[in-house]
């Protein structure tokens, strides 16, 4: 028996966003903070706004190196989560300068990067002035995990 076909409705509202729900337990200590996002890659950028939005933190986000310092600069984040393989400028570059400038050499930044090894991440991370690091992909828990740990560290 042959399945019928269902036609478009223009009028039919569109489905909702899902974000799942905030994990379970006590609320994040830090919630409330800014995390800048700097990612080249839109998904990306979407993924990580709708996954820390739903844990409590304010999300900005930058597409590239250059607008991820001025964002920086601008809205002086809590911490900031940084992919390595941008164009323009590498994610270690960005953490470098970062580190150069006294407004926003005291912010937290985690490397989240999809390299393959985390030891090609470490030790120019290391030499950047990274914090932390976590590859892609990872684990939402893993994530807020880092972050937390990387905003209670600089208190």
């Amino acid at each position: 028996m042959a399945l019928p076909l269902l036609e478009h409705d223009p009028n039919r509202r569109p489905l909702p966003t899902v974000v799942a729900p905030r994990r379970p337990g006590p609320p994040p200590t830090t919630a409330r903070a800014t995390v800048l996002v700097i990612d080249d890659d839109p998904d990306v950028r979407e993924l990580l706004t709708a996954q820390l939005s739903c844990e409590g933190y304010h999300v900005r986000v930058a597409e590239d190196g250059p607008s991820g310092l001025a964002a920086a600069r601008t809205i002086s984040p809590d911490i900031i989560v940084l992919d390595v393989r941008m164009p323009q400028m590498t994610g270690f570059d960005v953490c470098t300068r970062l580190r150069a400038e006294t407004s926003t050499a005291h912010v937290p930044v985690l490397i989240l990067s999809a390299y393959a090894n985390p030891a090609d991440m470490r030790a120019p991370g290391h030499a950047a002035g990274a914090d932390g690091y976590l590859l892609k992909p990872y684990r939402r828990e893993d994530l807020v995990d880092r972050i937390e740990a990387l905003l209670i560290g600089a208190r």
